[in-house]
């Protein structure tokens, strides 16, 4: 189980954490406790593309988001193969992405150019778990909402409305599956 309660990349979880500990204990299923505001989406599309490519081959990965969690460190568990659950008193906000620039005005308009990008990749991630429905995810990111689980349940975010946040609580329903 990993607790992923700091900035996603630089000096907090990143791709390193969870690679570490899939080398550790290369037998052991993933399971991530989700409760982060966020961080560097570079990070986030590592991680979720290392997550994705563990479920491919055939590991166990599972996610649970638990308080507050938004931006980068929802994107990085939205990955085909992972099963995602939320505590059912939990929040979750997706957004577009955002950033902050230096320069002329063509370098600043080359950079909104980017954000928009990363904004559509970061909407097709999750239309392809959820919705399947692209425009709809970047309508939901655009209005920059906090979602409950039933909204999250609803968009297909997640697979599930768990209660309870504890460790043992999560292990016990893995254990049921």
């Amino acid at each position: 189980i990993v607790h992923n309660d700091t900035y996603i990349g630089g000096w907090g979880f990143g791709l390193r954490t969870i690679t570490n500990m899939v080398e550790q204990y290369p037998d052991a299923n993933i399971r991530i406790i989700i409760n982060n505001l966020g961080g560097d989406l570079s990070e986030a599309l590592s991680i979720r593309s290392y997550l994705e490519e563990q479920a491919k081959k055939g590991k166990t990965v599972k996610a649970k988001f638990v308080g507050f969690s938004a931006s980068a460190a929802t994107v990085m568990v939205m990955a085909i193969g992972v099963e995602r659950t939320m505590d059912e008193y939990s929040y979750v906000l997706i957004h577009n992405a955002s950033g902050y620039g230096y320069g002329e005005a063509k370098d600043l308009q080359d950079a909104a150019n980017d954000l928009q990008k990363f904004t559509d990749t970061i909407a097709n991630i999750y239309a392809a778990i959820g919705t399947k429905n692209a425009t709809k995810m970047a309508e939901v990111m655009n209005a920059g909402q906090w979602l409950s689980a039933k909204e999250c349940l609803a968009l297909g975010i997640i697979d599930s409305i768990v209660k309870g946040t504890s460790e043992t609580q999560m292990t016990a329903q893995n254990n049921k599956v």
